[in-house]
């Protein structure tokens, strides 16, 4: 409850803030508060961000963004007043995530547009409204996460399935619903640039192009730190698979390759996660959202939830397991071998799920949504 009284009181000071903002016009800017930056490096590259003053990315992690003379970078911090300065200031603001400085921007001049880029492609995970322990909250702090959701102008869904999880998790309507793909989803419409990037990251590794790599991304969780802490019997897929199957691992950062196993490719660091998913040829996932993205690719994609009552239970899905992923669920190491070995995957079953998850992802997503800016 304390942890709430502060949140209301942040979000009065905030919104307090911005309404004195209001004196003082507006710039010819934009303002974009991001966690996770794939989307941005689309965006600021993009010959309209040209036409602004400045372009200012508050960011909570570091990130190498692409260089211009309009483009600054500094630290995201809810507490920043140089953050809150610019953010009342700025024409257009851009959000990958869920910001705290979110609750207080309803005082913004009503011309200003907050747009929601959010930074998966599907959903597996509960979350806002959706969220199990929202159930639990008390009442002032469901109102506060509902108007909060209403802050934000308008809300990139990639297809119509997301756009109606974004409907239940925000409390949103159509109208806030902007029907395309995520700007970074534009490299898989680019067959050359993804072949490139494939050939490249490849010949990077010292890897051939008939080597098969089957790349493990699991979720985070919190309760592991160390590969050898996940029910993967690697050593085993080494062994049963043919030589030209190659394992990679695209870990959380927190969790460490703490084994020795000759053979793994390590992903975790150094790689976008397209560059990671334009490498693999099969995909073994749980919880994440990278599966819905590397359908793009028309390619096959393994589920493996082997604690699938307990995430459940704990964190929550959209709904069942099954009626969100492919067939292809796999709850030990036997079932992933035999799916790889008896390669049984349907082709068809993978353009369905593709077009389930990606169907507004036919046009140019970078221009259909910076389209909208002032």
């Amino acid at each position: 409850m304390i942890k709430e009284i502060m949140l209301r009181v942040y979000n009065f000071i905030v919104s307090r803030f911005f309404l004195l903002m209001r004196i003082l016009p507006l710039k010819n800017s934009v303002v974009i508060l991001t966690s996770f930056g794939d989307n941005i490096d689309y965006i600021i590259r993009h010959p309209k961000m040209r036409l602004y003053d400045e372009v200012i990315i508050f960011s909570s992690r570091q990130y190498d963004f692409k260089t211009f003379d309009n483009v600054k970078v500094y630290t995201q911090s809810n507490l920043s007043v140089k953050e809150l300065y610019e953010i009342g200031r700025a024409k257009n603001i851009i959000v990958d995530n869920h910001f705290p400085v979110i609750g207080g921007m309803s005082t913004l001049k009503p011309y200003v547009n907050v747009f929601q880029t959010w930074h998966a492609v599907g959903a597996v995970k509960a979350f806002g409204l959706m969220d199990e322990s929202f159930k639990n909250r008390p009442d002032c702090a469901k109102a506060r996460f509902k108007k909060t959701y209403q802050n934000v102008d308008y809300y990139v869904a990639g297809s119509k399935r997301m756009a109606d999880i974004f409907k239940q998790a925000f409390s949103i309507d159509d109208k806030k619903i902007i029907k395309t793909a995520m700007p970074r989803l534009d490299f898989y419409r680019d067959q050359p640039n993804i072949q490139s990037t494939r050939n490249s990251v490849r010949s990077h590794l010292k890897i051939d192009d008939e080597v098969i790599i089957v790349t493990y991304a699991p979720t985070y969780r919190e309760n592991q730190f160390n590969i050898s802490d996940i029910p993967l019997d690697i050593s085993k897929m080494i062994q049963k698979l043919p030589s030209n199957y190659k394992i990679a691992l695209r870990l959380h950062p927190t969790v460490q390759l703490d084994t020795d196993i000759k053979g793994v490719i390590d992903l975790t660091d150094g790689f976008s996660l397209e560059e990671v998913l334009s490498v693999t040829d099969i995909l073994i996932t749980d919880y994440s959202s990278v599966g819905f993205e590397f359908a793009n690719l028309m390619r096959p994609v393994i589920y493996y939830p082997y604690d699938l009552d307990e995430y459940t239970n704990t964190k929550g899905l959209i709904d069942d397991y099954e009626s969100l992923v492919t067939t292809n669920i796999a709850y030990n190491t036997d079932d992933i071998l035999e799916m790889i070995i008896n390669d049984d995957f349907s082709a068809e079953e993978i353009r369905q799920f593709k077009d389930l998850w990606n169907d507004y992802n036919n046009q140019n997503n970078t221009n259909t949504l910076l389209s909208m800016l002032q």
